[in-house]
C-alpha cells in the first residue's frame, strides 16, 4: 500500500468524532505518538519510522485526514475498517452511566428527564455529611450510547455526564458540580479516644465511594419509594437567597423547558453556552482559593455568550476600532439578559467595577493576600457579594439560553 494515501473515506465513510477514533487506534496498536515532522499529527503506533495510520488534525484541532503508514497493508485496512465499523460506526446497545455530584443542600427526591437522565438520592448505606454547610452527594443517571470499545464507552458516558453536569449546576441553584479530577489533598482524620487524640494529617486522594457503587449499568434505578423533588414557582426560587428558606434541594420550574430549549439549539450554539456553564460552575469551585480567580471565572461566563464585536470602520489616526468596546458590550448584554430586580441594581455597578479592575491590569483583590477568614468584615462581604453576583449571572446566563432559540441574530 502506498505510504501517504487517504484512508479517511474508508475508515470513516460516515462522520464519526476523532477523539473516537483515536482510542480505537489506540487500543488496536497500543500506543500513539506526535509526529516529529508535524505537530498537527498523530501516529499509531507512537514510532516515528514503523506506523501504520497517521492522523492529521487543522489548526482548530479538526480531523483533516487520515493516511497509510509504511505497517499498513490493505489486509490490516480492511480488518482497521471493520473494527471502526463494529465499535464507532454501529450503534451501541444503550448504557446508562452513575455519577456522583455534589449540591449546597441535601438531595431526597428524584427528577426524571424523558429517558435521557434521572437525578436520585445516594443509597442508605452511602456516607453524607453531619452538617448541612457541606458538599451534599446525590446520583447523577444518564442513557448515552455503547460500544464494544471500553476505551469509547468510557469516552461516551464522560462527555454526556460533563454536559448533564454543566447544564444543572446552570439551570439550578446550589452550586452542583462532581469530583472530575484525581488529585491527592492534606487532610486531617477525625480526632479518636476519650479524651480526644489529634491525629496526623494524611495524603489523600479526592473522591467519593462507597460499597455497592457503579459507574455503569444497564437501566435506571427505580425510584419507586422516592419522593420526587418539589418543584418551586421561578418568582419564589429567585428571590431566595442563602439557605433561609429551604433546607434541602429544590428545583427551578423552569427546569424541563430550560433542558428542553438547549436539545433543540444548533451544535454552535449548544458549545456556547457549555463554556458559559463551565465558567459559571467554575467561579464557585475556585472561590476558597482566590476570590479574583472566582469573579473572573463570572466575567467569563458572560462574555462567552456575548456577539462578537461588530466589524465597523477604524480611526484614520489611530486605526482602532470606533465600534462598541468590550466594556460596553458587557453592559449592553447583562442589560439585555440579566435580572432587573430592586436587589440586582446595585449588583450590577459592583460587577462592572470589579471587570474593570481585574481585566485591565489592577491585580489581584486585596482580600487574595490574606488567608480566608482574616479579614472578618471584608471577606464576610467578599463572600456575600460573589454569592450574589453568581446568582445574578446565573439568571442572566438562564434567560439568554431561552432566547438564543428565538433569536439566534441577537446573539452572536
Amino acid at each position: 500500500m502506498t505510504v501517504g494515501r487517504s484512508i479517511l473515506r474508508e475508515l470513516c465513510p460516515q462522520r464519526c468524532q476523532s477523539s473516537e477514533l483515536e482510542q480505537v487506534l489506540l487500543r488496536r496498536y497500543g500506543s500513539s505518538a506526535g509526529d516529529r515532522d508535524d505537530p498537527k499529527a498523530l501516529l499509531f503506533p507512537g514510532d516515528q519510522e514503523q506506523y501504520a495510520v497517521r492522523l492529521v488534525f487543522d489548526k482548530e484541532h479538526a480531523l483533516r485526514d487520515a493516511v497509510a503508514g509504511p505497517q499498513l497493508n490493505a489486509p490490516e485496512l480492511n480488518e482497521l475498517t471493520s473494527l471502526v465499523e463494529r465499535e464507532l460506526l454501529t450503534p451501541g446497545a444503550p448504557k446508562v452511566g452513575t455519577w456522583t455530584l455534589f449540591a449546597a443542600l441535601p438531595v431526597s427526591g428524584y427528577f426524571r428527564f424523558g429517558d435521557e437522565f434521572q437525578i436520585l438520592p445516594v443509597p442508605e448505606q452511602a456516607p453524607r455529611p453531619n452538617f448541612l454547610l457541606a458538599d451534599h452527594p446525590f446520583l447523577l443517571q444518564f442513557r448515552f450510547a455503547g460500544s464494544p470499545n471500553p476505551l469509547v464507552e468510557r469516552m461516551r458516558r464522560d462527555e454526556r455526564g460533563t454536559e448533564i453536569e454543566l447544564l444543572l449546576s446552570a439551570l439550578v441553584a446550589n452550586h452542583i458540580r462532581s469530583d472530575r479530577t484525581t488529585v491527592h489533598r492534606w487532610v486531617i482524620p477525625p480526632s479518636v479516644g476519650d479524651p480526644p487524640r489529634v491525629r496526623s494529617s494524611m495524603l489523600c486522594q479526592v473522591g467519593y465511594l462507597y460499597e455497592g457503587s457503579s459507574r455503569m449499568q444497564d437501566t435506571f434505578t427505580t425510584c419507586d419509594d422516592v419522593p420526587a423533588l418539589k418543584i418551586v414557582p421561578l418568582e419564589e426560587y429567585h428571590a431566595r437567597f442563602g439557605l433561609r428558606s429551604n433546607r434541602e434541594l429544590d428545583l427551578p420550574a423552569n427546569l424541563g423547558a430550560g433542558l428542553s430549549t438547549y436539545n433543540r439549539l444548533s451544535p454552535p450554539l449548544q458549545r456556547k453556552f457549555m463554556n458559559s456553564c463551565f465558567w459559571l460552575q467554575h467561579s464557585d469551585t475556585v472561590f476558597h482559593a482566590s476570590r479574583s480567580a472566582s469573579y473572573m471565572a463570572l466575567i467569563l461566563a458572560v462574555e462567552a455568550l456575548m456577539p462578537p464585536p461588530e466589524i465597523g470602520k477604524s480611526c484614520e489616526t489611530c486605526k482602532r476600532s470606533v465600534g462598541k468596546g468590550p466594556t460596553q458590550r458587557f453592559k449592553e448584554f447583562l442589560a439585555r439578559f440579566a435580572p432587573a430586580i430592586e436587589v440586582f441594581r446595585g449588583e450590577l455597578d459592583c460587577f462592572y467595577a470589579i471587570r474593570s479592575k481585574l481585566s485591565h491590569g489592577g491585580g489581584l483583590l486585596r482580600s487574595d493576600r490574606r488567608s480566608f477568614g482574616s479579614a472578618g468584615l471584608e471577606d464576610f462581604e467578599d463572600w456575600q457579594r460573589q454569592f450574589h453576583l453568581h446568582h445574578f449571572v446565573q439568571m442572566a446566563v438562564v434567560n439568554w439560553l431561552f432566547a438564543a432559540e428565538a433569536d439566534t441574530s441577537g446573539v452572536g
